[in-house]
């Protein structure tokens, strides 16, 4: 894939992600057992207990009722932690995975966003969601707040949190009766050659990346953060 988009890269350098976006590494402790959860709402028997029950299972999932109005699923963590990202498993089948929503942490009070965990029109149905050093997530609770689903429900199958101390998150998990796309794999990183052989401020780059398919989303972040 050839783009020619013009981008202003930092003299630091950059660290650019394709669509897996992160890197693979054997995870150094388990994801959190979280405390409890509780939802906007709830449809039937599908409480929100069941997005935490450890089972990544469309049999096993949390469910909002229908409305225009935004859902949430909010966490307990039991105690203050500080976090390195999520996995997020939603929705029945390939048209049921959540379309836009954030996840939020409870700090000073309030609920504040984190910026690298903010979704927009998504159509997977398994996400990996590091949360980078734009800001440090300390706290014990989140919350995920969803703007969009395809019916007007949130379906959560399964939240995994992660601790700090893993560095970076591991591979999703394949659940036995996942019928939907999952995210792309952190199992590799796309080759990326960039065509310059100095970095002037101020001035258009180009970069290859010469596995991904022509129009594969991309960001550009600042390798600090």
């Amino acid at each position: 894939m050839k783009l020619g988009r013009p981008l202003l890269l930092s003299l630091l350098g950059v660290c650019v992600f394709g669509v897996a976006g992160l890197a693979a590494a054997e995870p150094t402790s388990p994801s959190l057992k979280v405390s409890a959860a509780r939802g906007s709402s709830v449809d039937g028997a599908f409480t929100a207990d069941r997005a935490i029950d450890g089972v990544i299972s469309e049999a096993s999932h949390w469910t909002s009722t229908a409305s225009p109005s935004p859902a949430w699923l909010e966490l307990d963590l039991g105690s203050t932690q500080t976090l390195a990202g999520l996995h997020l498993y939603t929705g029945l089948d390939a048209g049921g995975a959540l379309r836009s929503f954030t996840v939020q942490f409870w700090t000073e009070g309030r609920w504040t966003d984190i910026p690298s965990a903010t979704v927009v029109d998504n159509r997977a149905t398994a996400l990996a969601l590091a949360f980078d050093d734009t800001v440090t997530v300390r706290t014990d609770r989140l919350r995920l707040w969803i703007t969009s689903t395809p019916d007007g429900r949130a379906r959560v199958n399964e939240v995994l949190v992660w601790p700090a101390s893993v560095r970076t998150l591991p591979p999703l998990a394949a659940p036995a009766d996942f019928h939907g796309p999952a995210a792309a794999s952190p199992a590799s990183v796309p080759l990326i050659y960039l065509n310059q052989s100095g970095f002037n401020l101020g001035h258009p780059k180009r970069f290859t990346a010469p596995t991904l398919a022509d129009g594969t989303p991309f960001l550009v972040r600042p390798a600090a953060g």
